[in-house]
């Protein structure tokens, strides 16, 4: 079941009745919006995905490794560090202090005005 229909279950008492209509709706709009996105996988599909990924961390690893030579961090942060520089986008981070090191790595903090800073 949809997680925001268990919630809505969960709190029907609490929430007012033009919420719940609302929330449902949007649960329901969710469901179709997935269904509809959410292609039958075949088994080549699944082969040429798993192919796709290997060459993207084929081109990853170099950069990521050179990133972590520098400096420690986990291989996890290196892999999207690199990415971001290899396809000259942003990173998207709360966690700029890891980061904030990297040469030429432009970064966007999605909360930033929403938390106190430190």
């Amino acid at each position: 079941m949809n997680a925001i229909l268990q919630q809505v279950q969960h709190h029907a008492a609490v929430l007012p009745l033009a919420l719940q209509a609302e929330l449902l709706n949007y649960a329901l709009y969710l469901e179709q919006k997935t269904q509809s996105l959410t292609p039958t996988l075949t088994k080549d599909t699944k082969e040429q995905q798993r192919k796709r990924l290997a060459e993207a961390l084929e081109q990853l690893a170099a950069p990521a490794i050179a990133l972590r030579q520098q400096r420690k961090m986990s291989l996890g942060d290196a892999l999207i560090a690199a990415a971001c520089l290899e396809h000259q986008l942003p990173l998207a981070t709360a966690n700029e202090k890891d980061f904030d090191w990297v040469e030429g790595l432009e970064m966007v903090n999605p909360l930033a005005g929403w938390i106190a800073e430190e």
